[in-house]
């Protein structure tokens, strides 16, 4: 059923909300600090004083009238953003035309926060996936948990500033529910997560239209214990494929499917069972328009990552990563590398890059944090990665970016003013722009779902 209520109201009123951010980026090499600047001075002195009967000299900064001239007058170019030189009202000024490498193309730093908004549902709630389409419209997918209620799934679509338009909670009854993933085209919007029942979580899928309503849903059940969706992409050709956990009488299996359109399955395939899972993180999955690419990791430190068919589904080469390490994120790049993120050596958030076949390239942990929950890659290959901080004494958001051959860009920890903060999602808006979805402590033991729209 769908409706707006009073969460709604209170976001549409308090959409704009002021907290504290590491706004002094952290920097690679390759930018320059946001808050650097240059001074120049002219370095003249008092004018010659001209003695009786010689022309007196010619000041080449005034006119003959005495009067001061301009910089276009004496053909001097005026102060420009990208001459490298920080002027005034610029906050730097690297002397270069790229976004995105720590000082930006409108000499303002990058990674810097534009905008961002919080739910004001009451009760815990949380933001677990986010999807925009090429028009500025935001799909986002989670959990509300009412003080006093059960955890309903939580699905809600937004204009391109980030206010709500509507949402729909999906209630079970008395379970435990959450949406972990959405996808979004001009046709409709897919959401994928689990809800509890008598032999625990469940697999559900569903589609919907761009304003909120129902066009089909699915359960999976394996019958042998929690089941749950973690991850959508769509497919070139239309439709789309979720990838999950299934139980199986050997243990917790890698699950891809994929839907047509209108809900019809085209294909299912289970793979690799594992003793573990971390619930409800992974798999993570991305589709080009040669293959599937699923990452995955479990408790006891095995991680995947496994290039599969979009006919079948079958897997054409799987890789095993460095021991201790569990990928939690995928992106593809141009060239159809694969861009991971996740955790490794039990509290360390690591991004890396493998070509085709899964061998790895470079593999990084200057993005200080615990854990990477989700990948994306820019329109210039540059990779860019959400997660979480150590928490030491609060855990924070973790959010930074690399060039595609492993330098950072830059890095920052964007903290509330309450206890523990986690980036979940993120996705690449206009090419360059960087949306990421989470969750914010506001105090008291609630939680709100948080939304934050950062420059390049």
């Amino acid at each position: 059923m769908q409706r707006m209520n009073g969460a709604l109201m209170v976001w549409l009123i308090s959409a704009c909300v002021d907290r504290p951010i590491d706004q002094t980026t952290e920097t690679g090499s390759s930018g320059q600090g946001g808050s650097s600047s240059t001074t120049h001075s002219t370095g003249t002195g008092d004018p010659p004083v001209p003695t009786t009967g010689e022309t007196p000299p010619v000041d080449p900064t005034t006119s003959s009238s005495g009067e001061p001239l301009t910089s276009s007058s004496t053909g001097d170019p005026e102060p420009a953003c990208g001459d490298g030189h920080t002027d005034a009202g610029e906050i730097c000024d690297d002397g270069n035309a790229v976004d995105g490498d720590g000082c930006n193309v409108d000499c303002d730093i990058s990674g810097r926060l534009l905008w961002e908004r919080l739910s004001g549902a009451t009760g815990r709630d949380t933001y677990h996936d986010v999807a925009a389409l090429a028009d500025g419209r935001i799909f986002l997918g989670g959990a509300v948990h009412p003080a006093g209620g059960t955890q309903d799934r939580w699905l809600l679509g937004l204009d391109a500033s980030g206010t709500p338009q509507w949402e729909r909670r999906l209630d079970a009854g008395d379970a435990i529910e959450r949406i972990l993933a959405v996808a979004a085209d001009e046709d409709g919007v897919y959401a994928a997560g689990s809800f509890t029942d008598d032999d625990g979580h469940d697999l559900w899928i569903g589609r919907f239209t761009l304003e909120g309503g129902a066009l089909w849903e699915a359960t999976v059940s394996s019958g042998f214990g929690p089941d749950h969706a973690s991850d959508l992409t769509l497919l070139p050709s239309g439709g789309v494929i979720a990838a999950g956990l299934l139980a199986t009488d050997e243990g917790p299996s890698l699950w891809l499917r994929s839907y047509s359109p209108a809900g019809q399955v085209q294909w299912t395939q289970t793979l690799t069972p594992t003793s573990t899972v971390e619930y409800p993180l992974g798999p993570g999955l991305v589709a080009s328009h040669e293959q599937i690419v699923a990452g995955f990791g479990d408790a006891d430190g095995t991680a995947l990552l496994i290039g599969a068919s979009l006919v079948d589904g079958k897997p054409s080469w799987v890789h095993t990563a460095a021991s201790n390490t569990a990928i939690f994120g995928v992106a593809l790049l141009a060239d159809s590398d694969v861009a991971t993120t996740g955790r490794r050596l039990g509290e360390e958030l690591f991004v890396g890059r493998h070509v085709v076949g899964g061998a790895q390239t470079w593999t990084s942990s200057a993005c200080l944090g615990s854990m990477g929950h989700a990948v994306a890659v820019d329109a210039h290959d540059d990779i860019v990665v959400v997660g979480v901080t150590h928490a030491e004494p609060d855990r924070d958001v973790r959010l930074c970016k690399f060039s595609s051959v492993g330098e950072l860009r830059w890095s920052q920890a964007i903290a509330s003013a309450f206890g523990d903060d986690s980036g979940h999602a993120l996705t690449i808006v206009e090419g360059e722009q960087i949306l990421v979805a989470g969750e914010r402590d506001i105090g008291g033991g609630q939680t709100d779902g948080w939304l934050a729209m950062f420059a390049p």
